[in-house]
């Protein structure tokens, strides 16, 4: 599939004039690009974290037997009771 030429462009355009009128253009083509900026600026973030993560990881010091929760991997169910589905969720919320 390929993207649409000049003729095809002309009838894009003029269909979304007539959807949002010439006064909306300006607003709309404006909050288009802010989202595409922030859109690229959440996507580099991710990228400088997602390569933080792996250059911490590969030395080791981030990494040890915590789960994402803070806890070793052997106290998960010490104190609450083993695999009870009850003890798993999270204080606070009611089912």
């Amino acid at each position: 599939m390929t993207l649409p030429g000049g003729p095809e462009w002309v009838i894009i355009l003029f269909i979304v004039l007539l959807f949002f009128g010439a006064k909306k253009l300006p607003g709309l083509a404006s909050s288009v690009g802010t989202s595409m900026k922030e859109f690229r600026r959440a996507s580099r973030e991710a990228l400088e974290d997602d390569e933080d993560d792996e250059d911490t990881d590969a030395s080791g010091s981030a990494t040890d037997e915590a789960g994402s929760d803070g806890r070793s991997s052997g106290d998960e169910g010490a104190a609450e009771g083993g695999d009870d589905p009850e003890s798993l969720r999270r204080p606070g919320t009611e089912h």
